[in-house]
């Protein structure tokens, strides 16, 4: 089994297990999480192929399988199902175990607003580096459509995303970028330093927190979505 697949593989096999626990169930919700991840899943794959062909990133072939998709190893495919399940999952856990939390839900909407504006300025300042400018400026637009439009799953995404990038994301992406490697040009995942305008924390860019909460706040978005239209035929069956 590949680095790549290994890590796949520790990062899935909790989640997956207390998927089935009793006082969790998320095994019921697999079916909305499988459809709002495919529609997620589809754009960032053409991103990574794309970025991939234009050496923005590449795959260190000492670290992953001989099976690629297009331009992809088989384990980049998988990682944008399995991460959005770890989140979605945790995101399940937090919801179903918390009360609605004694916060001025404005405070946040506008809080994100600010947050998403700046991003965005961000992006397109630093328009040269295509890694940089293109995470900001798309996840500056979602959560300025999120923020406007009032998603109420806002809070508990955040306190989502906190509790996964404090520990799980640093041990797991730290991996992927060559935090145990003698150099990050042998890790297994491989940026291109000059399609970034960010330094480091520890092997990783900082490009990919922002890339993170893209890719979960979108996974949280749809599935979400797709809750309430299930819900929505349940109760109004035609």
């Amino acid at each position: 089994m590949s680095t790549y697949a290994q890590i796949l593989l520790f990062s899935f096999i909790i989640p997956l297990i207390f998927s089935f626990h009793p006082k969790i169930k998320f095994y019921l919700k697999w079916k909305n999480f499988f459809i709002s991840n495919l529609l997620v899943a589809i754009p960032f794959i053409i991103w990574d192929i794309i970025f991939t062909k234009n050496k923005v990133w590449d795959f260190s072939d000492n670290h992953i399988s001989d099976v690629t998709i297009y331009n992809l190893p088989i384990e980049e495919v998988l990682f944008f199902i399995i991460i959005p399940y770890c989140c979605i999952f945790t995101y399940h856990v937090i919801k179903k175990f918390t009360k609605d939390f004694n916060v001025n839900k404005q405070s946040i909407y506008i809080g994100t607003l600010f947050f998403s504006i700046a991003i965005l300025i961000i992006g397109i300042y630093n328009i040269e580096f295509m890694y940089t400018s293109t995470t900001l400026i798309a996840l500056g637009i979602v959560l300025i459509i999120i923020s406007v439009s009032k998603q109420k799953f806002l809070l508990t995404f955040y306190l989502t995303f906190i509790l996964i990038t404090c520990i799980p994301f640093i041990i797991v992406n730290g991996l992927l970028t060559g935090l145990c490697e003698s150099s990050i040009n042998t890790a297994t995942v491989i940026y291109n330093d000059n399609e970034r305008a960010f330094s480091r924390f520890l092997s990783i860019p900082f490009e990919d927190f922002f890339y993170s909460m893209l890719l979960l706040i979108t996974n949280t978005w749809m599935y979400e979505l797709i809750n309430r239209q299930s819900s929505n035929k349940e109760t109004n069956p035609s």
